[in-house]
């Protein structure tokens, strides 16, 4: 499932939540395929927009204010989850990290630049610390959070209590390099370390889309309340989920980027068959769909012609199997 770029790069409306729409599927493909001529609102090009393939792709000379913004991406969820929280599974916790989630700043894999997010500024007067100032944020519009600003201490608190959680698999810079995290202000956090390392803000320690994700700190304090819900201060808010498939989340409209996203939600449809997958990409009810190999590829391709678009950013599917460091 890619997701190195997905939020840095200048991309489509399909392309940029493509991964987000599969996550979940439990297995990669050889290509991305988006299938054309859906019914969804918003299927319309906007000025600036292209549209070879069904749904909008917008330009970066696009007006955004003229951008139709009703459109829902179906995607497909290809194993149930054993739980929402984020905190207690793989599946679930970059699901969120992608969408619900906010976070200081991410570190792509392909580039290895840190691009802040949440964090307006990060001073390093020397390699053992580092200060951040915080953007204006709000958290979803929930009970018992209902949509108050997020502060310096949710971070501390989100952090804090993601390098307790056993499930996940936290790298030893949580116990190894860092120290402490300090808040002198609601805006500002200071972190010390015990040992330098130059990977700190990298996606697999204090960059992860996981154990990095923002979440209140009454939540934080009490991680057990997102086994039944999840308020965090993302592009995304949660909606519902039927035991663990079928989510729906729309967009957050108090999003710190305004305009964003584009996209009001994205609806996920339970679907763990390929064949019943590719079934319900070719009647138009999911909008993509992972193909495990070139011949589903080609008769895709056959099949739809023009109306689809082949992305072939999905290449591979590994596996791998660890033992558990804790014992």
């Amino acid at each position: 499932m890619e997701r190195t770029n997905y939020w840095t790069r200048r991309l489509s409306r399909r392309h940029a939540l493509g991964a987000a729409g599969l996550a979940g599927t439990g297995v990669a493909g050889l290509a991305l395929v988006g299938c054309g001529d859906d019914d969804n609102k918003g299927s319309q090009p906007a000025p600036g927009e292209t549209k070879a393939s069904g749904s909008p792709a917008a330009s970066p000379s696009a007006d955004a204010s003229k951008i139709n913004k009703d459109g829902v991406l179906k995607a497909r969820q290809g194993a149930i989850f054993s739980t929402i929280n984020p905190y207690k599974g793989l599946d679930s916790g970059l699901t969120w990290g992608f969408t619900i989630f906010d976070h200081l700043w991410y570190t792509p894999t392909d580039t290895g630049i840190r691009e802040n997010f949440l964090a307006s500024s990060i001073e390093q007067p020397d390699p053992l610390h580092f200060t951040i100032k915080m953007q204006d944020s709000v958290f979803h519009d929930k009970p018992p959070i209902n949509g108050r600003e997020v502060r310096a201490q949710d971070v501390k608190a989100s952090f804090e209590s993601a390098s307790k959680q056993p499930a996940i698999s936290a790298s030893s810079w949580w116990k190894d390099s860092l120290d402490k995290i300090e808040t002198p202000d609601n805006k500002t956090l200071a972190f010390s370390l015990k040992q330098i390392d130059a990977w700190s803000f990298s996606s697999t320690n204090a960059g992860s889309p996981i154990s990095s994700s923002i979440i209140p700190e009454e939540i934080a304090k009490s991680p057990d309340l997102m086994d039944k819900d999840l308020i965090g201060s993302g592009r995304f808010q949660f909606v519902s989920h039927e035991n663990g498939a079928n989510f729906k989340i729309k967009r957050f409209d108090k999003w710190r980027i305004k305009g964003e996203p584009w996209l009001a939600g994205i609806d996920y449809k339970l679907i763990q068959e390929q064949a019943a997958a590719l079934a319900a990409f070719s009647s138009q009810q999911i909008d993509s769909v992972a193909p495990n190999n070139k011949l589903e590829r080609d008769q895709l391709d056959q099949k739809h012609g023009k109306a689809i678009e082949i992305d072939n950013d999905l290449s591979a599917s590994i596996w791998t199997l660890q033992g558990r460091a804790d014992g």
